[in-house]
């Protein structure tokens, strides 16, 4: 997903419900948060090569996480 295709509402993940990180294992809450960063980064605009470099995360995985962020959750 693009950041143009991002609907306005949902363009500011702080607004987004809350995980509770304390309760992923440690190494997994580390993936977690640099995955968080990395969406953050997004869409606050930063450049796909820059995001790339300091979080580890390429393009398509990137898209692919903001997609899943913002599906419907079944419930």
């Amino acid at each position: 997903m693009r950041r143009s295709e991002v609907p306005p509402a949902l363009i500011d993940p702080t607004t987004w419900p809350g995980v509770d990180v304390s309760a992923l294992p440690e190494e997994r809450r580390a993936v977690f948060e640099q995955r968080e960063r990395a969406i953050y980064a997004y869409l606050r605009g930063d450049n796909l090569a820059a995001i790339e470099r300091s979080f580890s995360v390429n393009r398509s995985s990137l898209t692919r996480l903001l997609t899943r962020c913002l599906a419907p959750h079944d419930d």
